[in-house]
């Protein structure tokens, strides 16, 4: 039961790195445009990092989804 849950989730991982792929082939704007995060520009290195942040996000999100669909719950 423990490697069927393995294997669902490497499964479930992969499918959301894919759709990640993607959605997100094309690249955010750089620099952000006025009146975006309150008016102040942020550098290219902390604009990538919040880019990369957030499709990080997004995929475990979705792997999650993913996961939930297959019947498995969080643990607690």
């Amino acid at each position: 039961m423990q490697s069927e849950a393995a294997t669902d989730l490497a499964a479930c991982k992969l499918e959301a790195k894919a759709a990640i792929e993607r959605l997100y082939s094309f690249s955010f704007p750089y620099p952000y445009p006025l009146g975006w995060n309150g008016g102040r520009q942020v550098g290219y290195l902390e604009w990538q990092q919040r880019v990369e942040t957030f499709k990080s996000y997004e995929e475990s999100r979705l792997a999650t989804a993913c996961m939930q669909t297959k019947g498995y719950r969080e643990a607690a």
